[in-house]
């Protein structure tokens, strides 16, 4: 186990951030992921404060799908220390900065770079993207029959219906007049996935300029987490995964084994407990063979 004394400063900024980098420090212990030129990536967004919990992630995740290769999207703050850890971890993995995503017209700093990049990058892969606030601790068919049958998916946000693809005119009032012909799904931010397609920038200028900004955001704009319900939502017969099996931890609900697939929001101010622990038992699972 490495000692949670030894971790870099950088890795540990801010009391929150500290004591979980020090309570899932056994993940550098955990084997590599060796890349698979196969047809899938898996793809999240870091930087030096969510190296850890992203490794976890994305390793939790690499485990039961036993597939794909790692791509990183630097959000500018990892060190050559850092790639090296990240060089050993996950087969040398290819990792795009943030600042060279050529955004035209999108905000900058709010997880458009992500989305942009993935939609720029599918032509000839499934990309599945996963937050660093996730973990994944049981099998996840679903998943791999969505990147099998090459279909978009997406978690679904808790407040999702029965119904979760809906006409956009049913969702959200619009003055345009092509809106009817959109769909839209109520999406989490945990877990994306994009099949190999042609294109898709422009579906996301669509979505940026048709969806109302949340009532909390002050700059106006739609954000990346509406527009990739959107997005999958106008993909053919896009799959969203079972909200029982992937979910948002709820706030002050003790962590037990059950869902497969959990995110652990930032909005959960009291996460940090659960959110440990279950990085803790993934951690365990990796070192096990599958």
């Amino acid at each position: 186990m490495t000692a949670p004394r030894f971790l870099p400063q950088r890795w540990r900024q801010g009391e929150a951030v500290a004591a979980h980098a020090e309570a899932i420090a056994g993940i550098l212990d955990t084997p590599p992921v060796m890349a698979r030129k196969d047809g899938l990536v898996l793809f999240a967004a870091i930087g030096c404060a969510s190296l850890l919990p992203a490794m976890v992630a994305i390793k939790s995740l690499a485990r039961p799908l036993q597939r794909g290769r790692v791509v990183l999207l630097d959000d500018g703050t990892l060190t050559a220390e850092d790639r090296a850890v990240l060089a050993h971890h996950f087969d040398d993995p290819q990792i795009l900065r943030a600042d060279s995503i050529n955004l035209r017209g999108f905000p900058t700093g709010h997880g458009w770079e992500s989305l942009l990049a993935m939609l720029e990058r599918r032509s000839g892969e499934y990309w599945l993207r996963v937050s660093h606030d996730s973990v994944t601790l049981g099998d996840v068919p679903e998943i791999a029959a969505a990147i099998g049958s090459n279909r978009s998916l997406v978690e679904l946000a808790p407040d999702s219906g029965p119904d979760p693809v809906l006409p956009f005119s049913e969702v959200f009032s619009s003055d345009v007049l092509t809106a009817g012909r959109w769909r839209y799904i109520h999406a989490g931010g945990g877990l994306a996935g994009l099949a190999a397609a042609q294109g898709g920038r422009i579906i996301a200028e669509a979505a940026l300029a048709l969806l109302p900004a949340p009532a909390a955001n002050s700059k106006g704009r739609a954000e990346p987490d509406q527009a990739i319900g959107f997005i999958v939502g106008n993909e053919p017969m896009p799959v969203c995964l079972p909200k029982n099996l992937y979910r948002v931890w709820a706030r002050g609900e003790e962590w037990r084994v059950g869902p497969a697939f959990l995110r652990f929001a930032p909005a959960n101010s009291e996460r940090n407990g659960a959110w440990a622990d279950a990085s803790r038992a993934a951690i365990a699972l990796l070192a096990e063979p599958h």
